[in-house]
């Protein structure tokens, strides 16, 4: 007895949580994306613009120092001079050189100053000046740091002054080393064109301080000449921090909110579709195992949901009525299936019983036939039979259809070309009078194509009539097999008052005949190559001087030979008459 398959309730509800686990998955990284780059590109559009507004600020708060190149210059050339703080009393060397000999020194050529003290001091108060407004930027803001550099080649700058929150900032004279190629947005600035004052921003990797830092840079120009590049950078390692805690916060409400939503959609799916399901299964599996139809509709009407469910529940209590109805029209079919063969049977037999089976061998002559139907029923028919003692008839005829209809078409034709040829008629008048009763009862236009001669024993002379059948075959005393082309007539059944034709030749002693019809000739191969007439002359000629029963089965085993697997599709009917040497009589 076949064990029940166990009921899993929570397969469907497994593979709906697989795939909304994909699904939730992909959502969170999409949102925790989109999130972070939100955030991030909020920033960046938010923290440029202060930037820009900064560097812009320390531009014009240095821009008041119109000898800020020469300063630059010397601050280079002499770093430690420059750094060092102001007296806090202006000696009388200075007053008399710059306070008395122009209204301000800041607007002074101080550079061409000869007094060394002159510029020692406005070189201090002037550095003194920029540090300041970097600091206070710094201090305002909340930046990494702040600076004022000159780029030296490709590989160095020289820093002027740089504010550094919460670490030690570079001094006047220190070398920043660095790699414009690595620097895309510093290089921007020096090859930029004079008097442009566009800010460039980049994030780089452990360039004044360790860590990320985004940086903006800004030219400073004095009369066309680049003089100095304005820094203002701030920590990116400490913005993503802080964009992280933010993101992984919400994250954490939204897993929860979803985590519930699921929870949610789970209990609703297992009320409004497992439930049903697992109704619906086991009153299916219990219709397979018992056939009740009645229970199965019982149970499809106890699923309420008015959605695809309960049209699937209607649809299946249709299905078991219609499965009731095939069934039992199925057994009817089979029953009437059962009796259609046993009468197919019975009519092959009587078909078969019909074929004489008899074949006469004397010391004249001997006879062989044979008929292979592709059906059940076949529609080919042989018959032979003694007119008197010197004559025989000899009947080979095809049919044009296959079934019982072909049979019952062939016994009347067989009975016909009997009855008429055992009166003494000769072969055209029989088929002269068999096409004629043919035609009063053939409404389905049914028709048959003959080749019938009567053979006398004791000269050997044919005299036969062909309609519309295969040309015979003749073979001569010590020759070989070959057509006998003679002049067709119409087919028997087919039109009224037609008048046929014979004619007449001789199988000499030690002579044949062999007669077939299309299903040999025309038999098919897998690439739709026919038999032919001349392959059933080589075959006939393997052993031409054998016994007509030799002659048959050479034909049939050159017709399997050829066809292979390929189903029969027309009856194969053959017979071979051989008249026999004096020498070999019996």
């Amino acid at each position: 007895m076949e064990r029940k398959k166990k009921t899993r309730h929570g397969k469907l509800i497994a593979q709906v949580g697989l795939i909304t686990s994909a699904i939730f998955i992909l959502t969170i990284n999409f949102v925790a994306y989109t999130m972070y780059k939100s955030s991030v590109d909020g920033f960046l559009g938010g923290q440029q613009t202060s930037i820009e507004d900064r560097l812009n600020n320390i531009e014009f708060r240095i821009s008041f120092h119109t000898n800020l190149e020469q300063m630059v210059d010397f601050w280079m050339n002499n770093p430690s001079i420059s750094s060092q703080s102001t007296e806090p009393i202006r000696p009388e060397e200075f007053v008399a050189d710059v306070c008395y000999g122009s209204p301000d020194p800041y607007e002074t050529n101080w550079q061409n100053n000869s007094s060394d003290y002159v510029k020692s001091y406005l070189s201090k108060i002037g550095y003194s000046s920029v540090k300041s407004e970097l600091d206070m930027v710094s201090q305002d803001y909340d930046y990494d740091s702040v600076m004022l550099l000159r780029n030296i080649d490709d590989k160095t700058g020289y820093v002027i002054s740089e504010y550094k929150k919460n670490l030690e900032p570079m001094q006047l004279g220190d070398i920043l080393e660095y790699d414009l190629e690595d620097h895309p947005a510093l290089k921007e600035v020096i090859n930029s064109a004079p008097g442009t004052s566009q800010v460039h921003f980049e994030r780089v990797e452990n360039f004044t301080a360790s860590g990320t830092q985004y940086i903006g840079y800004k030219p400073y120009y004095y009369e066309d000449k680049l003089v100095a590049i304005i820094a203002i950078s701030y920590n990116w390692s400490a913005f993503e921090r802080e964009i992280r805690s933010s993101i992984f916060i919400r994250m954490v409400i939204g897993v929860c909110a979803l985590l519930l939503e699921s929870l949610i959609i789970s209990l609703l799916l297992y009320r409004k579709a497992i439930v049903p399901v697992t109704k619906i299964q086991h009153s299916v599996r219990g219709y397979i195992e018992t056939m009740d139809s009645a229970q199965v509709i019982e149970d499809m009407s106890k699923v309420k949901q008015k959605n695809e469910f309960g049209e699937l529940s209607e649809d299946i209590s249709r299905m078991v009525n219609e499965i009731d109805r095939y069934t039992s029209d199925n057994i009817k079919l089979a029953k009437e299936q059962e009796r259609v063969l046993a009468e197919l049977e019975l009519a092959a037999k009587l078909q078969n019983d019909s074929l004489p089976k008899d074949f006469p061998e004397n010391d004249k002559f001997s006879l062989f036939a044979s008929m292979t139907p592709a059906k059940e029923v076949g529609g080919d028919f042989y018959d032979f039979f003694f007119i008197d003692n010197d004559h025989i008839g000899l009947v080979m005829a095809d049919v044009s259809d296959k079934g019982v209809p072909a049979a019952m078409f062939m016994m009347m034709s067989k009975s016909l070309i009997f009855n008429f040829a055992m009166r003494g008629y000769s072969p055209k008048k029989v088929f002269e009078n068999v096409n004629e009763q043919l035609l009063l009862h053939n409404d389905e236009g049914m028709f048959v194509t003959v080749w019938f001669g009567i053979l006398e024993l004791s000269s050997g002379k044919i005299v036969a009539a062909n309609a519309g059948h295969e040309y015979p075959v003749i073979k001569k005393a010590d020759g070989r097999f070959e057509m006998f082309k003679e002049k067709h007539g119409f087919m028997l059944g087919c039109m009224p008052g037609v008048k046929y034709t014979e004619y007449e030749f001789t199988l000499d002693k030690g002579g044949a005949l062999f007669v077939y019809t299309d299903g040999v000739t025309e038999a098919t191969a897998n690439d739709e190559e026919i038999f032919d007439n001349a392959r059933l002359i080589s075959a006939l000629n393997t052993e031409p001087d054998a016994e007509p029963e030799q002659i048959l089965k050479n034909v049939s085993a050159a017709v399997d030979d050829f066809i292979g697997d390929v189903p029969q599709f027309d009856d194969l009917t053959m017979m071979a008459v051989k008249m026999k040497d004096d020498e070999r009589k019996v």
